[in-house]
């Protein structure tokens, strides 16, 4: 195995554990229970551990591909992009996540306040997570780009343009 099977293997892990953590946290709200809601401050810290090994892995993974044909230096930079953001907003969820879990075990009281700037946190860590999921996907995936064409066996093109699509419609 290369570091891109490797990168391969983890990067989903960081998208879906906040999400995971999310559901958890939500649910501990509206049941009151600390326990549901300290596990979901466990999950987004295993989830911000989980982006710092994508990370890592994304740069060898970047070495392996990076002089293949049929990827762009464009779609890779784009993905980096995503990814840094979403890493950031990951850490930062596992540090609210830590001071949240320190204050519900010290002071046997839940944060309610930090709770809620976590969730918020949350959503918009799941939302780059899921940008930096499809930017990713585009790099090899070459059906899920805007523009993406299909060759057929009859050698017909197939646009996944929607452009493209819509002049055809049109003519």
């Amino acid at each position: 195995m290369n570091n891109a099977h490797y990168h391969l293997i983890i990067n989903h892990f960081p998208i879906i554990i906040p999400m995971i953590g999310a559901i958890v946290l939500i649910v501990g709200l509206l049941a009151k229970n600390s326990i549901l809601k300290r596990t979901a401050y466990c999950l987004f810290v295993f989830g911000a551990l989980f982006s710092y090994i994508a990370s890592v892995t994304g740069e060898g993974a970047e070495e392996v591909v990076e002089n293949m044909k049929q990827v762009s230096e464009n779609l890779m930079h784009n993905h980096e992009e995503w990814a840094e953001k979403f890493a950031l907003v990951n850490y930062l969820m596992a540090i609210i996540s830590i001071v949240a879990g320190w204050i519900s075990y010290k002071k046997k009281s839940d944060p309610l306040f930090i709770t809620l700037i976590l969730l918020f946190t949350c959503t918009v860590g799941i939302y780059l997570g899921i940008q930096t999921g499809n930017t990713g996907g585009q790099i090899m995936h070459t059906e899920i780009r805007d523009h993406a064409t299909i060759s057929t066996e009859n050698n017909q093109t197939i646009s996944n343009d929607k452009e493209a699509k819509e002049k055809n419609e049109d003519d």
